[in-house]
């Protein structure tokens, strides 16, 4: 997570580290070296766009009316 707020950042880095938030491995302040660290980092990368994935290949639709169907 990128932010511009010092305070925020070690909120979130706390909760981070005691497991109150998953999915953020870090917080940077984008004011501070760090960030420069960060950008230098992925410039090193080599990015490449992913195919398409279709995530639903089916031939039915819910509807809401369906859903009511269901229901009853």
């Amino acid at each position: 997570m990128v932010t511009l707020e010092e305070n925020e950042a070690k909120s979130v880095k706390a909760k981070i580290k005691s497991g109150d938030v998953i999915g953020l491995d870090n917080v940077i302040v984008a004011t501070n070296n760090e960030f420069n660290e960060l950008i230098n980092e992925l410039k090193l990368y080599q990015f490449s766009e992913p195919p398409t994935v279709k995530v639903i290949d089916s031939n039915q639709v819910i509807t809401v009316e369906k859903m009511k169907a269901l229901k009853k």
